[in-house]
C-alpha cells in the first residue's frame, strides 16, 4: 500500500486531478472576484453617486430660479405700487409742477436762478496782459 497521495511518480494523472480543483479555485480568486468587485463598484456609483449628484445640482438650480422668481415677484409689486400711486392726483400734481414747472390758474410762478460765475482773474503778466485789455470792453 501507498502512503504517498496521488500515485509514485510525480506528475502523474492523479496530480492533475486533484490540483484541478485547485487551479479553479486561484482563477476564481485572482480574476473573478476582482471583476465582480469592480461590478459593484461601477453599479454603486451608477445607481448612487450620479444620480445624487444630478440631484443636489438640480435641486441647487431650483433654489436659485426660485429666489429669481421671489425677486421678480418683488420688483412687481413695486412697480404696481407705483402705478397706483401715479393714479392719484396729488402724486399728478406734484410732478406736474416739479418736472414741467406748472401752475393751477390765477397762481403766479417764480424761478430763481443761480449767481453768476465770477470773472476769471488773469495775470498782469505776458501775454495775458494784452488779453486782459482785449476781454475789458466786452464786460463793460
Amino acid at each position: 500500500m501507498r502512503t504517498e497521495r496521488g500515485g509514485g511518480r510525480a506528475g502523474s494523472r492523479g496530480d492533475d486531478l486533484t490540483d484541478a480543483p485547485r487551479a479553479h479555485r486561484r482563477v476564481v480568486r485572482r480574476v473573478v472576484w476582482p471583476l465582480a468587485l469592480t461590478a459593484l463598484v461601477v453599479v454603486t456609483l451608477a445607481l448612487g453617486v450620479f444620480p445624487t449628484r444630478t440631484y443636489l445640482e438640480k435641486k441647487q438650480q431650483v433654489a436659485l430660479t426660485q429666489h429669481q422668481v421671489d425677486d421678480l415677484i418683488r420688483e412687481n409689486d413695486e412697480k404696481q405700487a407705483r402705478i397706483d400711486e401715479l393714479q392719484t392726483d396729488a402724486e399728478i400734481e406734484a410732478i406736474a409742477r416739479g418736472e414741467y414747472n406748472l401752475v393751477k390758474p390765477g397762481e403766479e410762478s417764480y424761478v430763481v436762478r443761480p449767481l453768476p460765475k465770477e470773472p476769471v482773474e488773469l495775470p498782469e503778466s505776458w501775454p495775458f496782459d494784452q488779453l486782459s485789455s482785449d476781454l475789458e470792453p466786452m464786460h463793460r
